[in-house]
């Protein structure tokens, strides 16, 4: 089991879904940098998906270090997908806000705020588009 309440909550819609996963782990004496938490394979798709979950109300940017890892994802041959999926942890999955957001939308925003963060009203004004609630988070995948 994960230690974060995220991965463990998004790897139990996985295996719901009855999709190839694989939840990506770091060894730091392989000396190679993880570039997500998760790859996901569909019949047409290859996803990558990193996990941030906040305490608090913001997001801090520098968070997001496999940012790199997920962008050269995308732009490599194939259906290559990449998100980054926050949650702001409010006490309860039903109260709790997620953002499954793809790579290129948080490259964007991350590059529009003029802070080093961004919160919850950020997120809400500018990616709300790609807020779910948490039993709508399978959908994305179009499985």
């Amino acid at each position: 089991m994960t230690k974060q309440r995220l991965e463990g909550d998004f790897t139990r819609i996985l295996k719901e879904l009855g999709v190839w996963y694989m939840k990506l782990q770091v060894n730091v004496n392989a000396h190679t940098a993880t570039p997500a938490d998760y790859i996901i394979l569909t019949k047409n798709k290859r996803i990558l998906v990193e996990c941030k979950e906040c305490r608090g109300k913001s997001f801090t940017f520098d968070r997001l270090t496999q940012y790199g890892h997920l962008s050269a994802f995308v732009a490599a041959p194939g259906s290559n997908y990449s998100y980054v999926l926050i949650c702001f942890w409010l006490g309860t999955k039903k109260k709790s806000l997620y953002y499954m957001i793809p790579i290129q939308v948080m490259g964007d925003f991350m590059r529009i705020i003029p802070k080093k963060s961004a919160n919850i009203m950020d997120f809400n004004l500018r990616l709300g588009e790609y807020r779910y609630d948490y039993a709508d988070i399978r959908l994305i995948f179009n499985i």
